[in-house]
């Protein structure tokens, strides 16, 4: 890994349920392949031995979360209650469950529907 024991990664992805909720799908085609909860980008950071120690949302390009990460097992300076807020605020909303998504397309393709007509 090409980290410091002691530094910190910084990585801004498009933020899926903000990014679905407005509707912005002119950023999810060649500029964005995907989108991410900080539930999923925790995961990822997990799988590569890294924690989320910060995130912030942004409305920069439809919605956008920045998180900071760090080696897992470091000592956490600053807390995480912004990651945890998130991480409750996306559970409540339901982002992790495969009908969140379902939801959106439905509503995609009636867009696409009405804007045909």
């Amino acid at each position: 890994m090409l980290l410091a024991d002691d530094g910190l990664a910084v990585i801004e992805v498009p933020h899926a349920h903000t990014q679905l909720a407005l509707g912005h799908f002119e950023g999810l085609t060649f500029q964005h392949r995907s989108v991410f909860s900080v539930s999923s980008l925790c995961y990822g950071l997990e799988q590569a031995g890294l924690v989320a120690v910060d995130v912030q949302l942004t409305m920069m390009d439809g919605g956008s979360i920045v998180v900071v990460a760090r080696r897992a097992g470091q000592k956490v300076e600053r807390s995480c209650k912004r990651v945890e807020l998130m991480l409750a605020r996306e559970a409540t909303v339901g982002v992790n469950a495969g009908e969140f998504y379902a939801r959106h397309q439905a509503r995609f393709w009636q867009l696409k529907q009405d804007t045909r007509d």
